[in-house]
């Protein structure tokens, strides 16, 4: 288990989102006692902490792609990334890492959004794609790795736990009344 943040600005990320991505992090350490890493450019800053378990010596995140224009972090294991790997590679891609997690960011260059519906596993993730400045967020089907997210003014903030966004974020939370009906009409 891994835990995952990202705060996306439709302005300019400041220091002190860096900070709170930082902080976020440091909430869930438990979650990634082997390691943490950051990035960040001028909309979008991302942090992952980790509990090594596929890609030990390599599979430090945020994982980029070729270029650097994708940036990802990810929480949770792709099953089917030996089949994934070779579908990229017959693309033209070769994975740089021994992490389940990379062949997300290959999957995005050939596929797009749609990349989700090749993967086969828990997971959730955050990937940047600085030519887009677009953030996608995406978790399995089922929800068992779970992924946090809040509109603010001017952006979204993302986590791997809902206590790192309320605490960083929105200390003053209201509950929303027709949204939490709204599932019970059907």
């Amino acid at each position: 288990m891994c835990g995952i943040s990202a705060v996306y600005r439709y302005t300019a990320i400041t220091d002190e989102d860096v900070s709170r991505v930082e902080r976020m992090n440091d909430q869930m350490r438990y979650r990634g006692p082997d390691g943490e890493g950051y990035w960040h450019d001028e909309h979008c800053a991302m942090g992952q902490v980790r509990l090594s378990i596929i890609g030990l010596q390599n599979g430090k995140q945020p994982i980029y792609n070729h270029d650097k224009s994708l940036v990802l972090v990810c929480n949770g294991e792709i099953y089917n990334y030996r089949e994934l790997r070779k579908v990229v590679a017959a693309k033209g891609y070769e994975c740089a890492t021994d992490s389940d997690c990379e062949v997300i960011l290959y999957l995005y260059e050939i596929y797009g959004l749609d990349c989700v519906n090749h993967l086969r596993g828990m997971f959730a993730f955050c990937l940047y794609d600085t030519r887009k400045q677009q953030l996608v967020i995406a978790r399995d089907r089922i929800g068992e790795e779970r992924v946090y997210y809040a509109e603010v003014p001017c952006g979204v903030i993302v986590s791997s736990e809902l206590k790192a966004i309320l605490k960083e974020y929105v200390p003053n939370p209201q509950l929303n009344m027709q949204a939490l009906l709204e599932p019970m009409r059907f």
